[in-house]
């Protein structure tokens, strides 16, 4: 598996010819929607092409006989752009066979993500980082260091597996939070504190309505991140932008509940703006 560079994919092919060469889903998606922002598609094209390229690339679910179809409606956009469909068809259409996860066996992995990590380990670790390297101190490195030094681990771990139990799940402590509070404490505590003044014999009347109004800003800016939370949980988009939506409202959901009240429509439609999802009824 490899990225999907055209030079890259020559060097392989070149040096081992009978090679079933795969292209990682992350760098196809990376590459397509790098692409994609040079041209001037609605909106709403941009969304319906990342989300037909997401699926071809990640869809484990997915058909072969599907693929067609899929290209097709693709391309029915793309041709607003002349350049841009060429491209889709060069650089997709014909390679589909080295990206597509219907194309692929279930068993192989869609990314290149842990051999990125080796990869990136040997580079800075073991190389530190060096550029253009002398090729023969280049090999002299990896016959004397490396290679004994990944056959050791490679070793240690054989040996030792059966000698060191598995660790043990640990529990997750739930996270602690300076400014947000629950609103079922924030209401309880609220009344105790009402309580408290309506049974003292002291004039605070001007504290008793802030309680109040914090109160109704406690309910509000609850309500208003459930709303949210529950419209773009249904929306029809592909899981990845929906899960860093959710997780954008969560951390909005940590604001005071005065800043959530007041500024829970401009968060909507920033994020509305920057998911491209203007083809949808706002709330």
């Amino acid at each position: 598996m490899s990225d999907c560079a055209q030079e890259i994919e020559n060097a392989i092919i070149n040096s081992f010819p009978e090679v079933i060469l795969h292209w990682c889903a992350v760098h196809v998606m990376r590459a397509f929607r790098k692409n994609l922002k040079d041209y001037a598609f609605e909106s709403s094209d941009k969304l319906i092409l990342d989300t037909k390229m997401n699926y071809l690339a990640y869809g484990r679910n997915g058909k072969k006989e599907w693929i067609e179809p899929t290209f097709k409606k693709i391309l029915e956009i793309a041709e607003k752009f002349p350049e841009f469909s060429k491209y889709i068809q060069n650089q997709w259409i014909s390679n589909q066979e080295r990206w597509t996860a219907a194309e692929r066996d279930e068993n192989l992995a869609l990314t290149n993500n842990i051999s990125e990590s080796i990869n990136k380990k040997i580079k800075y670790y073991y190389f530190g980082g060096t550029i253009f390297m002398r090729f023969d101190r280049f090999v002299m490195k990896l016959i004397d260091f490396i290679v004994p030094s990944f056959y050791y681990r490679i070793s240690q771990d054989i040996r030792l597996r059966d000698k060191i139990p598995n660790p043990l799940p640990s529990e997750k402590k739930p996270k602690k939070s300076t400014i947000r509070l629950d609103t079922e404490k924030c209401i309880m505590l609220t009344d105790k504190i009402k309580s408290l003044i309506v049974n003292s014999s002291a004039n605070l009347n001007t504290l008793q309505l802030g309680l109040d109004d914090l109160l109704d800003k406690v309910v509000k800016a609850a309500k208003v991140q459930k709303r949210m939370t529950q419209y773009f949980s249904k929306l029809s988009i592909p899981m990845e932008i929906k899960l860093s939506i959710l997780t954008q409202i969560t951390e909005f959901g940590c604001n005071t509940p005065q800043f959530i009240v007041e500024n829970a429509k401009s968060f909507q439609d920033k994020i509305i703006t920057d998911f491209h999802l203007q083809i949808y009824t706002t709330l």
